[in-house]
């Protein structure tokens, strides 16, 4: 049981370790946030399940394999059942790893090289295409009700914003064909992140057609939004 423990342990100290990533506060190759996490632990995860099955020679390998899945979700299963709604953005996240432990002791148990190559490279090349694309149409679809295309919202709330001058400006005041608003809050790291890039925008497209406004948002549901 000694031995299962620290198998389990390793998977969770991993966990662990790859977490902080999900601030959005380090960018690597482009990659941040959510989809960052999501790549790495992918790796690790993998990685980790190949060296725990193949050094202990001893133990039974079907136990490990549940150990390493253990160490991977165990801190997430109670977050998930009390508020699962609420924690579909980070789905993907943990699935991933998960789905990584369950590829990694599948290449373990197979005999054939040949599918062992193309059983990896598929994982790695399909974790990599989710996280650079997959995971904003999957945000989309949690938004909007959709994956692909032009999202269309009817706003029936009054919507009141501050100009350069400080003057409030109403929603039903603006006759621009776009209005751009970015809503960010003080706790989202990959927001301050992106704040020079929307400044850029700013700077560039902020005219008589196109108006741009900051919107910070105290209910933290509130997501990018592009309303036409």
């Amino acid at each position: 049981m000694k031995r299962y423990f620290l198998v389990f342990a390793s998977a969770l100290v991993v966990y662990l370790l790859v977490a902080p990533l999900r601030g959005g506060y380090v960018t690597v190759l482009g990659l941040t946030g959510f989809p960052l996490s999501l790549f790495t632990g992918c790796v690790l995860f993998f990685l980790l399940t190949l060296l725990m099955l193949k050094c202990n020679r001893v133990l039974s390998k079907k136990w490990v394999f549940f150990a390493l899945l253990i160490g991977v979700f165990i801190l997430e299963l109670p977050h998930r059942l009390i508020a699962f709604q609420e924690s579909l953005i980070s789905l993907p996240d943990i699935l991933f790893k998960v789905l990584a432990v369950v590829v990694a002791y599948g290449v373990f148990r197979t005999k054939n090289v040949f599918c062992k190559i193309v059983a990896s490279i598929f994982f790695f090349t399909f974790s990599l295409w989710f996280s650079y694309y997959g995971y904003n149409h999957y945000i989309h679809k949690l938004n909007y009700g959709s994956f692909f295309g032009k999202t269309e919202q009817i706003v029936s709330i009054p919507l009141v914003f501050q100009n350069d001058s400080y003057e409030n400006v109403f929603l039903s005041n603006f006759d621009c064909e776009y209005l751009i608003l970015d809503f960010w809050t003080s706790s989202c790291g990959v927001c301050f992140q992106m704040f020079p890039e929307v400044q850029k925008v700013f700077d560039k497209w902020n005219n008589g057609q196109v108006q741009i406004y900051g919107v910070f948002c105290r209910n933290e549901k509130i997501a990018l939004s592009l309303l036409t």
